[in-house]
C-alpha cells in the first residue's frame, strides 16, 4: 500500500510538473527545471536531450574506432530510381554493400552517423499514419553503425548496442527484449542459433530472447543485399515480468535497435546467393529513443516536439494540446497537432536539402505534406491563413544543434511555405466557386454522390477531397468515396510509368556485353540529306545484331510467336531517355521481317526492344537480325532535339529564363519548361527567341558531339547542363555543340540523345505558345521541320481573313472566324497575338457601327404610349449619353417602351410614374447586353475571360431584369420565337418577369 502510495505521488509530481508548476518562470529555466525533475523521479542519473543522445551516440562509437560520415542529403539520389527521399542510414552505403570498389567510401571499415529520413512514398510509406497515432513521423532520425567486409562480427555489434543502452543511457536491461532469426524454408536458411547464443552468454534471460522468422529477415527490396537481423524492444510498462509474448504483438513493446547481419545477395529470381564477406547494418530512430530515454508518453512529448506543440498552441484557436487518438480526439484537434508538427519538420528539412516543389516526386510528396498541414491548420486548430510559416522558425531552432545549415536558409523557407501557401488558398477559394457551380445542378433534400466531381476538382483543380467532403456536409451532399477513389487508381494505371516489364524481376547482369552506340551511327550524305529507309541505306547503315535476351511476362524465354521483350549485343534503336521518345522499327531475318519494335526502354543500362513478332513466326536466342529503324520518326527527334537545345540558348541569350525546368521531345515538337526571369513573357520576347533560332538554322552551321571527361565537360565556360545535387554521372559524358570551334560553340550541353549534323537539317521552327505553367515556371510548345511550315501557312491564311475589309468580316457575326473555327493550339504564337489584336479591333470597329445606325435612328423617336421600334443594330452605351436630341431623351425617360434588335430583345422601359414600378436606366441595360455578347464572343473564340467581371455584369442584368411586366406565359410564347442572344440572357430574362397584361399584349404585337 506504502509503495503504491508512493508511485501516485510521483505520478502526480510528474503531471504537477509537466502542466506549468514553473509556469510563472522564464521558458528556458522551466524547462530546465522540469526536465531536472523528471529524470530524477524515473530514477535517471540525469536529464538528456535529444541533442545530448545523439552526441553521445556518435562519441561512444567514434571512442569505438568508427569513422563519423555526416548524414547525406535527404532527397535520396537520382541514379536510385527505387527512392524518392533517404528513408534509411544505409542508403548511402547501399553501393557498399553492392560490392562497388569505385565508390568514394570503398575504404570504409567501421562507420557511425546519424541520417535524415523522409518516410514517404514507396514500401515505406507511414504518411498515412502520421497523426492517427502516437509514433508514426514521416521524418526522423535514424542513428547507426556499420562493419563493412567484416570488420567486426555480429556479436561485437551486440556487445556495443547492449552497452550504449543499458551503460551510457542508463536504461534498465529487464524492459529489454531480443529477437532472431528462426530460419527459413524458404530460403532454406538454418535458424541463427549463433546469435542466440551470444545473448545467452552476455547475460540475457533466455524468457527474454525470442525467435521470429520474417520479421527477422532484413530484406533491402525485391533484390539486393539481405541477411539475418537482430531486433532490441522496449516495454514501455514498467514493472512487468516476462513480457515476451507481447513482442511483435503489442504496441505497449517498441522496436528500438536493428542490427542486420548482410549475409546473401537476393537475385531477381528470388534465389539468394552468399557474399564473400559479411556487413554490419544497424538502424535506431532517435525520436523513439528520446522517448524512451526522457520517459514520455509519445515521440510527440520529446523535448524537440515540445516548442513546436506550443507555437502551434499559440497559433490556435481551438485548444491546448492533449495527446488523444481515436474517437477521444474531438474534431481531430490533437492529430491535427501531430500532422502539423511532423510536416513541418519534413518540409524544413527537405526545403533545406534543395527540394523545389513539383508534380512528381519528393517535390511533390513536400507540396502534399505542406498542404495537409495548411488544410488542418485553417479547418482543424482555427489558424488565420498563412501562419504555418511561423512555424518554421521553431523547426529550425530544435534542430540547428546537428544541422547548422538549417539557419544560413531560414528566409527562404519561410517564403517558399509562405508562396506555397498563399497558391493553396488560391486554388481552394477556386475550388469552392467550381463546386458551388456544380452544387446548383444538384437535387436538394438528400444525399448525393458526387465521386465524379470530387475525383475532377482534385485532379484538375488540386482541390483535396477532404475539403470536398466539408463542402458537402453544409448542403447535405455526400462524396461516393468508392467511386472516388476507382477513378484516382484509373488516372494512376495511365501515369504511372509505360515501362512494359518489371526492373525488379530482370537480372541485368546476363546482359551486360551489350552496346547501343551504334544509335549514333549516321551521316548526312553528299546532299546534306540523312537518307531514306527504303534507299540502300547511305546514311543509316544496316546493322546486324544477335538476339541474347528474349522476354516474355517478365520471365526469361528461349523463343517467343507473339509479344515480348528482345535483347540484341549490338542495339541501333534509342530507348526513351533524356525527355526524347524512342525509335520504332522492325528486325530483319534473310530480308524477312519477323518482329515490329513499338517501344524501346532502358532499365539498368540495358536497352529492351518491346513488340510483336509478325504473322506468327518465330524469333529465337542466338537468332542473327538486320535492324531497321523507321527514319521519318528518327529525323523528326533529331529535328525537334537538337531545337530543344537551341531555345534553351536563345532564351538565356535574350535574359528570358537561365534555368531549364524540364522537357519533352517527340516528333517535330517540342515543350520546353524553364524558370522565369524578369523579362520573360513580356511582349517581343518569343519573337526575339524564334529570331535568333532561324537565323542559326539558316546559317547551317554544324553541330558536333564527342565524348569527354565529366570533369572536363563541366570546365566549359558555355555548358548550359546543370549538374544536379545527388545525382550519379558517368565518369564519361556525349557534350553536344553547335559550331566546331569550342571557343565559338553556342547551345553546349551534356546530352545523349540524338541530334542532327547540322543546323539546317532542322528545316523551320517556330514556337506555338509560352505560357505559365506554375509558379515561377514557364512553359513552351514549339515545332519544327514540315510542321513548322505547315503552321506558318496556316498563321498566314488566319491573319489575311482578319486584315480584310470585307463588309461580310465586320458584319456578320456567323463568319467562321467569329464561331470558334480558329485552331489556336496550331497557331504560332505571333500569329496568335496579332490575331487577338485584330479581333479586338474587328469588335470595336463593329460597335462603332452600331453607335452611329442608333443615333440615325434615334432622331425618329416620338413620345407614345408604348415605343415598339425595330433596330438593325443594338446601341451603345455611350452614344446615349451623347445624344443631345430632346425628344430621344424624352422617349428614354419617358412612359413604357419595348425595344428589339434583330429579333433579339434587348430591353424593356417599364418606367411608369403610374404604377411607381419605378426607373429604367437604357444606359445600364444596353451596357450588361453589351458586354455579356463579348464574352459570349470572346469564350467561342478562345480569349480568356474574367468571370468576377462576367458575374457582376450578370448581376446587373438580373436586377434590370427583375423590373420587367409581363404576363410570364405571353411572354414565354414569344421568348420562343425569338433568338434570344445567349442561353445565359434567355435564363435571366425568363426567369424574374412577372405580370402585366399591357406589356403582353405589347410583346405579341412587337413578335
Amino acid at each position: 500500500m506504502k509503495k503504491l502510495n508512493m508511485e501516485f505521488q510521483i505520478r502526480k509530481m510528474k503531471v504537477a510538473l509537466s502542466q506549468g508548476v514553473f509556469a510563472e518562470l522564464p521558458i528556458v529555466l522551466m524547462v530546465r527545471l522540469r526536465r531536472f525533475f523528471i529524470g530524477r523521479l524515473n530514477g535517471v542519473r540525469h536529464y538528456m536531450s535529444t541533442d545530448d543522445i545523439r552526441r553521445s551516440f556518435i562519441r561512444f562509437f567514434e571512442n569505438h574506432g568508427h569513422l563519423h560520415v555526416p548524414s547525406s542529403s535527404v532527397l535520396a539520389p537520382s541514379s536510385d530510381e527505387s527512392l524518392i527521399f533517404t528513408n534509411a542510414g544505409m542508403n548511402q552505403f547501399k553501393s557498399l554493400f553492392m560490392g562497388d570498389s569505385n565508390n568514394k567510401g570503398s575504404s570504409f571499415e567501421r562507420v557511425v552517423n546519424y541520417q535524415k529520413c523522409i518516410r514517404a512514398g514507396g514500401k515505406h510509406n507511414d504518411l498515412d499514419n502520421v497523426g492517427r497515432d502516437l509514433h508514426h513521423l514521416s521524418f526522423f532520425e535514424m542513428l547507426g553503425n556499420w562493419s563493412f567486409n567484416g570488420a567486426y562480427s555480429k556479436e561485437n555489434a551486440y556487445r556495443l548496442a547492449w552497452c550504449f543502452l543499458t551503460e551510457i543511457l542508463n536504461i534498465d536491461p529487464d524492459r529489454l527484449y531480443i529477437t532472431y532469426f528462426s530460419g527459413s524454408t524458404k530460403f532454406n536458411l538454418a535458424p541463427d542459433d549463433t546469435s542466440r547464443r551470444i545473448w545467452l552468454e552476455m547475460g540475457l534471460q533466455a524468457s527474454h530472447i525470442l525467435p521470429f522468422n520474417d520479421e527477422n529477415f532484413w530484406e533491402m527490396g525485391p533484390s539486393g543485399p539481405c541477411g539475418p537481423c537482430c531486433e532490441i524492444h522496449f516495454d514501455r510498462l514498467n514493472g512487468r515480468k516476462n513480457a515476451g509474448h507481447f513482442v511483435n504483438e503489442d504496441s505497449s513493446i517498441v522496436e528500438l535497435w536493428n542490427i542486420v547481419s548482410i549475409s546473401h545477395m537476393k537475385k531477381p529470381c528470388g534465389d539468394l546467393q552468399s557474399l564473400p564477406n559479411t556487413h554490419i547494418d544497424t538502424g535506431m530512430g532517435l525520436e523513439r529513443l528520446s522517448s524512451i530515454v526522457q520517459n514520455v508518453v509519445s515521440i510527440y512529448d520529446i523535448d524537440v516536439f515540445t516548442p513546436i506543440i506550443k507555437q502551434i498552441s499559440h497559433l490556435s484557436k481551438k485548444g491546448n494540446y492533449e495527446g488523444r487518438v481515436g474517437s477521444a480526439d474531438i474534431g481531430d484537434r490533437d492529430a491535427s497537432y501531430r500532422i502539423l508538427a511532423d510536416h513541418m519538420r519534413s518540409a524544413v528539412i527537405a526545403l533545406s536539402d534543395g527540394v523545389q516543389f513539383s508534380a512528381v516526386d519528393a517535390g511533390f510528396m513536400i507540396r502534399k505534406m505542406l498542404r495537409r498541414s495548411f488544410w488542418h491548420s485553417v479547418t482543424h486548430l482555427g489558424f488565420d491563413r498563412f501562419a504555418c510559416a511561423d512555424i518554421v522558425p521553431i523547426v529550425i531552432g530544435t534542430l540547428k544543434t546537428a544541422y547548422p545549415e538549417l539557419q544560413r536558409c531560414e528566409e527562404s523557407i519561410v517564403r517558399s511555405v509562405m508562396e506555397e501557401e498563399f497558391e493553396y488558398w488560391k486554388i481552394i477559394d477556386k475550388g469552392k466557386s467550381i463546386f458551388e457551380r456544380i452544387r446548383v445542378h444538384m437535387p436538394t433534400g438528400s444525399a448525393f454522390a458526387i465521386g465524379e466531381h470530387a475525383f475532377v476538382l482534385h485532379d484538375t483543380h488540386g482541390v483535396p477531397v477532404e475539403i470536398t467532403q466539408d463542402l458537402c456536409r453544409d448542403y447535405g451532399l455526400i462524396v461516393d468515396m468508392k467511386r472516388y477513389q476507382e477513378l484516382k487508381d484509373e488516372a494512376k494505371t495511365l501515369s504511372k510509368s509505360k515501362s512494359k516489364l518489371n526492373s525488379c524481376s530482370i537480372d541485368v547482369s546476363e546482359f551486360v556485353s551489350q552496346s547501343d552506340r551504334a544509335k549514333y551511327q549516321y551521316n548526312l550524305d553528299e546532299n546534306n540529306s540523312y537518307g531514306k529507309i527504303f534507299m540502300v541505306w547511305p546514311v543509316f547503315p544496316p546493322l546486324m545484331a544477335k538476339v541474347i535476351g528474349i522476354l516474355y511476362n517478365n520471365k526469361r524465354v528461349r523463343s517467343i510467336t507473339s509479344n515480348g521483350s528482345i535483347v540484341l549485343d549490338n542495339c541501333q534503336f534509342y530507348a526513351e531517355e533524356g525527355g526524347q521518345k524512342c525509335d520504332r522499327g522492325f528486325l530483319e531475318i534473310d530480308e524477312d521481317v519477323i518482329f515490329e519494335v513499338r517501344s524501346v526502354e532502358k532499365i539498368n543500362g540495358i536497352s529492351f526492344l518491346h513488340g510483336i513478332v509478325m504473322d506468327r513466326k518465330e524469333i529465337s536466342e542466338g537468332a542473327i537480325v538486320r535492324q531497321r529503324i523507321d527514319v521519318d520518326r528518327r529525323l523528326a527527334l533529331m529535328r525537334a532535339h537538337s531545337a530543344t537545345h537551341l531555345l534553351n540558348w536563345a532564351l538565356r541569350r535574350v535574359g528570358a529564363g537561365q534555368a531549364q525546368r524540364g522537357s519533352a521531345v517527340d516528333e517535330d515538337s517540342l515543350r520546353f519548361d524553364y524558370a522565369v526571369d524578369d523579362i520573360a513573357g513580356e511582349d517581343g520576347v518569343v519573337e526575339d527567341v524564334e529570331y535568333l533560332i532561324l537565323d542559326v538554322i539558316s546559317k547551317s552551321r554544324p553541330v558536333v558531339m564527342e565524348d569527354m571527361k565529366l570533369r572536363n565537360a563541366s570546365l566549359i565556360p558555355q555548358l548550359q547542363s546543370e549538374f544536379k545535387k545527388n545525382k550519379k554521372y558517368p565518369d564519361i559524358v556525349r557534350v553536344v555543340q553547335v559550331n566546331d570551334a569550342l571557343d565559338d560553340a553556342l547551345a553546349v550541353e551534356c546530352c545523349a540523345g540524338t541530334h542532327v549534323l547540322n543546323t539546317s537539317s532542322i528545316i523551320d521552327f517556330t514556337i506555338l505558345s509560352d505560357r505559365a505553367c506554375a509558379k515561377g515556371v514557364r512553359r513552351i510548345y514549339a515545332v519544327t521541320g514540315e510542321r513548322a511550315r505547315q503552321c506558318r501557312r496556316y498563321g498566314e491564311e488566319i491573319l489575311s481573313c482578319l486584315m480584310s475589309e470585307d463588309e461580310n468580316v465586320l458584319k456578320n457575326s456567323k463568319t467562321d472566324v467569329f464561331k470558334g473555327q480558329i485552331d489556336w493550339a496550331q497557331l504560332p504564337h505571333q500569329y496568335s497575338v496579332r490575331c487577338r489584336e485584330l479581333i479586338k479591333k474587328i469588335k470595336k470597329t463593329r460597335k462603332l457601327m452600331k453607335s452611329d445606325i442608333f443615333n440615325r435612328q434615334c432622331s425618329d423617336f416620338k413620345r407614345i404610349s408604348y415605343v415598339d421600334f425595330m433596330l438593325n443594330m443594338k446601341p451603345e452605351d455611350n452614344s446615349c449619353e451623347s445624344n443631345s436630341d430632346d425628344s430621344y431623351r424624352y422617349a428614354l425617360t419617358g412612359e413604357n417602351g419595348l425595344i428589339c434588335t434583330n429579333g433579339i430583345l434587348d430591353t424593356t422601359d417599364v418606367e411608369s410614374h403610374s404604377n411607381g414600378v419605378g426607373s429604367f436606366s437604357y444606359v445600364v441595360w444596353y451596357s450588361c447586353v453589351e458586354e455579356l455578347q463579348f464574352f459570349v464572343f470572346e469564350a467561342e473564340n478562345g480569349v480568356e475571360i474574367d468571370s468576377d467581371e462576367t458575374k457582376e455584369n450578370e448581376r446587373s442584368l438580373s436586377d434590370l431584369v427583375n423590373s420587367l411586366s409581363a404576363d410570364i406565359d405571353s411572354f414565354n410564347e414569344a421568348v420562343d420565337e425569338l433568338e434570344i442572344l445567349s442561353e445565359e440572357v434567355q435564363y435571366l430574362v425568363r426567369s424574374s418577369v412577372k405580370g402585366n397584361e399591357p406589356a403582353a399584349s405589347a410583346w405579341k404585337d412587337l413578335c
